[in-house]
């Protein structure tokens, strides 16, 4: 009899980012921020204006938890999500934070935007 247990495989959880915010920095640019966890390499972060169905993908380089995204359009109504990619690649990856949504105002700056 072996003095060694049965070989067991698991898989570590990529954890989803916590907090996640957005604000304005000046008119037509956002500053979108989040928790952040040790597992992480990238982030994913996803915008898109409410009325599109288009997602567009911004990729940040862990550990930085934050970015600044320009060229909106004062006015618009946006939502937006993050997730964690724990591996190079974006295979090992946590779930999207919930949908949250906002309106790029022309008063700034860092007026907070999350609804």
């Amino acid at each position: 009899m072996s003095p060694y247990s049965a070989i067991q495989q698991f898989v570590t959880k990529c954890q989803t980012p916590v907090n996640d915010t957005a604000a304005n920095v000046a008119p037509g640019e956002a500053f979108f921020s989040w928790g952040g966890n040790g597992c992480a390499v990238k982030y994913r972060l996803q915008y898109k204006m409410s009325s599109s169905s288009t997602w567009i993908t911004k990729t940040i380089n862990a550990p930085a938890t934050s970015t600044t995204v320009t060229g909106l359009t004062v006015g618009a109504s946006y939502d937006y999500r993050v997730k964690t990619l724990c591996d190079a690649t974006g295979t090992v990856s946590s779930g999207y934070t919930p949908i949250k949504s906002f309106v790029m105002f022309s008063d700034y700056p860092k007026k907070t935007l999350t609804v």
